[in-house]
């Protein structure tokens, strides 16, 4: 339940981020964040996997049409990448963890862990490379 209430919880972050630039871009971009993090909420009340992949791709379409746009910055994407990886992730566990075979705490805590510096890392190095794009000028 814990870890369903945090990918909701990053869900909503990434959203209320994009809500902003959704707005300015268009009714449809933000009715899309809307549906996205409804569907993400969904499938983990339901425990069904494919409104929680469909919210998912939802908020990174949004995030794809407000970079094109231009109102999202590049330098936002890797932020916005590192939370979808998040709530991915923890959505995934949330499902397991519904199943009936049994979890010792150390193995909770290795996933946690494994969790974390994956979203880290991923964040760290996606937002290494947007900067040498940049820098580069290839963006």
């Amino acid at each position: 339940m814990i870890v369903g209430v945090a990918a909701v919880g990053f869900a909503a972050a990434i959203a209320s981020g994009l809500w902003s630039s959704a707005s300015s871009a268009g009714t449809y971009s933000a009715a899309v964040t809307l549906l996205a993090v409804v569907a993400i909420l969904l499938g983990l009340v339901l425990g069904e996997t494919l409104p929680l992949f469909g919210g998912i791709v939802g908020l990174a379409l949004v995030t794809i049409i407000g970079a094109q746009s231009g109102s999202i910055p590049y330098l936002a994407l890797p932020f916005v990448g590192g939370g979808l990886v998040a709530v991915a992730e923890l959505g995934n566990w949330s499902l397991e963890l519904r199943s009936p075979v049994v979890r010792s705490g150390a193995l909770l805590a290795r996933r946690a862990l494994n969790t974390f510096y994956l979203v880290l890392i991923g964040t760290a190095l996606s937002g290494l490379l947007m900067t040498s794009l940049l820098t580069l000028r290839l963006l």
